[in-house]
């Protein structure tokens, strides 16, 4: 679930996404507290076709319009990205909804790798690059306001990413791309260049340029 003003009142709706089979419910509480009484209204309930089971929820401006929307990661075993566009309406539907299937999503983070202002959406998962390979996913944002629009680069990894986070760790305004990898006790850092095109050398994917921090290692090692 996360907090979001859907109907630009100032005040934050919690809204939660859950799913049946294929078919899911975007669910929002109003905000009809008062300075000092917390309180939310009845459920507005919106049927979501084509979402299989909610994962991660993380709440960002996608498109610059002043007015947060949802990114919502699904957990299935044909993983789904879904972009909420928030329209500022709480009766009808809220989001505006785009999906953007993959094979097996394991994790997503969100930020701007380039440096245009928008937000990048990266995956973290598995079967999904045009060779077939396990990787990171990076959608590049090319959104206006009002309008939502990405486009897919496949970063392929010798080894499935269980968890994605973007931090900028040198310093140069520019956040470089950590990962997990799956069912091995390793994290490592991928550095960003800081190129204004979102391609394949977006972030330095080959394996001699990883960054293998020693302590993160040793823990996760005694982890596993």
């Amino acid at each position: 679930m996360a907090f979001v003003d859907v109907n630009d009142d100032g005040k934050p709706d919690l809204v939660a996404i859950s799913a049946s089979g294929t078919l899911g419910k975007l669910i929002i509480y109003p905000n009809i507290g008062t300075p000092g009484n917390a309180r939310f209204g009845d459920p507005v309930i919106h049927l979501v076709p084509g979402i299989f089971a909610a994962g991660r929820i993380i709440v960002a401006d996608m498109d610059n319009d002043g007015r947060e929307d949802i990114v919502s990661s699904t957990t299935s075993s044909s993983g789904k990205v879904g972009i909420f566009k928030n329209t500022g309406s709480i009766t009808s539907l809220p989001f505006s909804v785009i999906f953007l299937s993959f094979s097996y999503m394991n994790d997503l983070a969100i930020g701007d790798i380039n440096g245009d202002g928008k937000l990048e959406i990266i995956v973290a998962a598995e079967g999904v690059t045009s060779s077939g390979n396990t990787g990171i996913v990076v959608l590049a944002n090319h959104s206006i306001p009002g309008s939502l629009s990405f486009s897919a680069v496949n970063l392929a990894m010798s080894v499935a990413p269980s968890a994605v986070h973007l931090a900028d760790l040198n310093q140069d305004f520019r956040p470089e791309l950590i990962v997990a990898k799956k069912n091995l006790p390793e994290v490592v850092i991928h550095r960003n260049p800081g190129l204004a095109t979102i391609d394949v050398g977006s972030f330095n994917m080959s394996a001699g340029s990883e960054v293998k921090p020693a302590i993160i290692s040793w823990v996760l090692a005694l982890i596993y």
